[in-house]
């Protein structure tokens, strides 16, 4: 059978697509691009914005289009917090919560005949257990994702993420090291460290960790591959990850994206935010100084 996968939304969407592919490759799908008809069509959806909703909606009609006799599945998080206005789609077949991805070709198995969607989105628990999905090791870009973390524990007032996510939960690291070595084994050349919430990495975990000692212990295993870390709060940035950046140049990609989301102290206590504009403005400044050549990016949130 043909299978067609499009993501929207995050890395962590993406590194999870790119494991749903591999699963359904081992199973005996063969993968052709979205733009072709297939016989099965997965859209991983994203819910952060009322336009991403409004995009997954149309990404979902335009599989229906593309073949009506097609099964369409619907995951991700627009289908984690709506799961009933995606079941009601014309031809959407599967509607599968963020917990449910890892089952996915057993849901395939088991879906009744076209014409009635089936919903499997659970509630998440407030232990609610890591979901592990093998990294793809070869993916369509030069960069690989390894998800380490999901969920988050925080409470923004403008974020959907934690409804849909659910709680902050990690990989342990042995679990995390393996996968690491089955991608530079593959010949990856970069290695991008995903999360809902990555600084929190290791909490929950007995003995608690973090990722500055996630880091530590994964730089001697890259080989000639790079490490590099996507998205942390201003706050969560502290003197032993700087470290790492300033002791491992050419291993640790000198990049980091801060979302800082307003440069107002009013609508950032609004926010909820744990940082100020000012804690800001003094991490951008040493960073600069303490680890030439960085590079930082931003989310603000505007109007």
């Amino acid at each position: 059978m043909r299978v067609a996968l499009t993501t929207l939304g995050c890395r962590l969407n993406q590194f999870e697509t790119d494991a749903m592919q591999k699963m359904l490759e081992g199973a005996g799908f063969q993968t052709v691009e979205f733009s072709e008809e297939a016989d099965v069509y997965v859209v991983n959806t994203c819910t952060i914005t009322h336009e991403a909703d409004g995009d997954s909606r149309q990404m979902v009609r335009r599989a229906v289009r593309r073949n009506p006799k097609a099964l369409v599945v619907v995951t991700g998080c627009y289908a984690q917090a709506e799961p009933e206005r995606v079941a009601s789609i014309p031809g959407v077949d599967l509607v599968l919560g963020n917990g449910e991805k890892a089952s996915l070709f057993d849901y395939l198995k088991t879906l009744p005949q076209k014409g009635q969607a089936r919903v499997a989105v659970g509630e998440f628990q407030r232990r609610q257990p890591f979901v592990t999905l093998k990294p793809a090791t070869d993916p369509k870009r030069s960069r690989a994702y390894l998800k380490i973390q999901d969920g988050c524990n925080y409470r923004c007032a403008f974020c959907i993420v934690p409804e849909v996510r659910g709680p902050n939960r990690s990989l342990p690291v042995e679990e995390v090291l393996k996968q690491l070595d089955t991608l530079v084994e593959a010949g990856v050349p970069e290695v991008v460290l995903t999360g809902i919430h990555l600084g929190t990495y290791g909490r929950d975990l007995s003995p608690s960790t973090s990722l500055a000692k996630l880091v530590e212990a994964m730089l001697p295993r890259l080989q000639g591959a790079r490490l590099r870390l996507s998205s942390l709060d201003p706050h969560e940035v502290r003197d032993d990850l700087m470290g790492l950046f300033q002791e491992h140049p050419e291993k640790l990609c000198r990049h980091l994206h801060l979302p800082v989301q307003s440069g107002d102290p009013k609508i950032l206590k609004l926010m909820r935010r744990a940082h100020t504009a000012e804690d800001f403005r003094r991490l951008v400044l040493r960073l600069a100084e303490d680890v030439p050549g960085i590079s930082i990016g931003s989310d603000i949130i505007v109007g």
